[in-house]
């Protein structure tokens, strides 16, 4: 089971609401997700109950449960866990990093969100964790030059940044209150577009984080003749 962790510091970073798309179109993909929301304001609790259908699941939890969260999981088949995080927790946050094969940071293009990614990738390299995060420029405004300057302050953490930007667009933002995922909303919108190209990206991460996760857990083998 690959395990996905949405971590910001900042609150309003949008990182429930790229979870919910993400999971619903890693559904589409053949995926079995579970989407476990560990932020008490349960937003994505809330998404969840106005959809017409349980997939893809969605489970309150809290940090302290989290294992016992993911080993359920794991259990009852699921492929792809993902960890909706709440903003303002360092504790909630490292745990859902440590159990993460990939972090996904979405980063608002202002001064003050790149400014506070200062203390997500603190978190990061407490749990030696850098090299699995990758950040993500969400609700990308239409004009203006912040883009840019957001990207290049973003450099400077020496983390990954994904190529694909999800653009501030009215159906991204619409599907949430219908508990719809814009690729089942609108999918014939660039925000859907949008986040089909980033699914790919994350899900390449993803699986070669697995990949390196699997290595590290696996037993060395005995040289000896």
């Amino acid at each position: 089971m690959k395990i996905w962790a949405f971590v910001s510091q900042k609150g309003g970073s949008g990182k429930t609401t790229l979870a919910t798309h993400l999971a619903v179109y890693a559904e589409q993909k053949g995926e079995t997700v579970a989407l476990i929301d560990l932020d008490p304001q349960a937003s994505a609790v809330a998404w969840h109950g106005v959809r017409n259908t349980d997939a893809p699941v969605v489970i309150a939890g809290s940090p302290d449960k989290l294992p016992t969260l993911l080993d359920t999981a794991r259990g009852a088949g699921v492929t792809l866990a993902m960890i909706d995080t709440a903003p303002h927790t360092d504790r909630g946050a490292l745990v859902a990093i440590r159990a993460a094969d990939l972090i996904i940071m979405p980063v608002r293009p202002s001064f003050l969100d790149v400014a506070a990614l200062v203390n997500t990738v603190q978190l990061l390299e407490a749990a030696d964790k850098k090299d699995a995060a990758i950040a993500v420029l969400n609700a990308v405004p239409p004009r203006g030059s912040l883009v840019d300057e957001a990207y290049e302050a973003l450099q400077s953490f020496g983390v990954a940044i994904a190529d694909q930007r999800i653009a501030q667009r009215n159906p991204i933002a619409n599907a949430i209150p219908q508990g719809k995922g814009v690729t089942e909303f609108a999918p014939k919108d660039a925000g859907s577009d949008e986040i089909k190209a980033l699914w790919k990206r994350l899900s390449a991460a993803g699986d070669e984080a697995a990949k390196i996760k699997s290595k590290a857990k696996a037993p060395a083998k005995d040289k000896r003749k």
